[in-house]
């Protein structure tokens, strides 16, 4: 078992590294939406593809929108009357981790998944209308978002590659945490390999503990084939429990095909239950896709 202790250790220090790389991703991205984000659109939309509605509101606007490409040709129905952009896309994207980001200077307006890493390559913008029909600014906006990615990248991977940067988890130095993981990895596999280590729980030697552990399963595995074996929670062996169940199961599915059965939660007939859940769906199915 100390073995095991070790490797919450292991995996301790594991996420350390794994907090530090997700904070340091998105750390120039806004705390809180800037004004365009908060400006009001107003939308009539019916089954209209989201990148088409993204350039309605690109042309409202005047900024450049761009969603994550996998969004896209979702259908958006509703009228939205006076919503600020930000509300309208977590609205319709309500499933989705957002991240909105706008570049004032640039009048750009990004919309992705958060955290997504080719951010560059998973965008797909949606001019505004006084844009070249060349997509000469759409060009320029790609370029634009690459530059960030990148930038970001080269700063964490500096960051990682420095031994003197600092874990904000631990307070140590990069190259002291991996020392240490290291350290520990190899003293785990080295007791995993060692039979004669004692376990701290049941003071046995490893080897032996192992050994328990196999005859148990293998007399588990015994008791449960032998029909003579007796349940302790029924008193009943576990032939009979099964021929029990069985009949249970035989029982069940006749009540379930029997339309005259009376369903206890509502004490109607089991059709007109079927009935009306299937009236539902149909309801709910019809509703969904205006």
């Amino acid at each position: 078992m100390k073995y095991r202790h070790l490797g919450a250790f292991v995996l301790f220090f594991s996420a350390a590294l794994l907090t530090v790389t997700v904070r340091t991703c998105p750390a120039e991205e806004p705390m809180s939406a800037p004004a365009t984000a908060r400006q009001t659109i107003t939308l009539d939309l019916t089954r209209m593809p989201l990148k088409d509605a993204a350039a309605e509101i690109a042309r409202q606007t005047g900024y450049a929108v761009a969603v994550e490409k996998q969004w896209g040709d979702i259908p958006v129905s509703g009228r939205f009357n006076g919503i600020e952009i930000e509300t309208f896309f977590r609205r319709v994207l309500k499933k989705n981790n957002l991240s909105i980001v706008t570049d004032e200077q640039k009048k750009t307006i990004t919309v992705r998944l958060f955290g997504s890493k080719e951010q560059a390559d998973l965008l797909t913008a949606v001019p505004v209308s006084n844009m070249d029909s060349d997509g000469e600014q759409l060009s320029k906006y790609s370029s634009i978002t690459r530059k960030v990615y990148q930038k970001l990248v080269s700063e964490l991977a500096a960051w990682k590659n420095d031994p003197d940067s600092i874990d904000p988890m631990t307070g140590n130095n990069l190259a002291r945490v991996r020392e240490t993981y290291n350290e520990q990895v190899e003293e785990l596999v080295r007791q995993q390999d060692d039979p004669t280590v004692i376990d701290p729980l049941s003071g046995k030697q490893l080897v032996r503990v192992r050994q328990d552990f196999e005859d148990q399963v293998n007399e588990m595995e015994r008791l449960e084939s032998s029909p003579e074996t007796i349940d302790p929670f029924t008193g009943k062996s576990v032939a009979e429990i099964k021929n029990r169940y069985q009949e249970q199961v035989a029982a069940l599915e006749r009540w379930k095909r029997d339309p005259d059965a009376i369903d206890p939660m509502t004490g109607n007939k089991l059709s007109a239950v079927r009935r009306r859940y299937e009236e539902q769906i149909k309801k709910l199915t019809a509703e969904s896709s205006l």
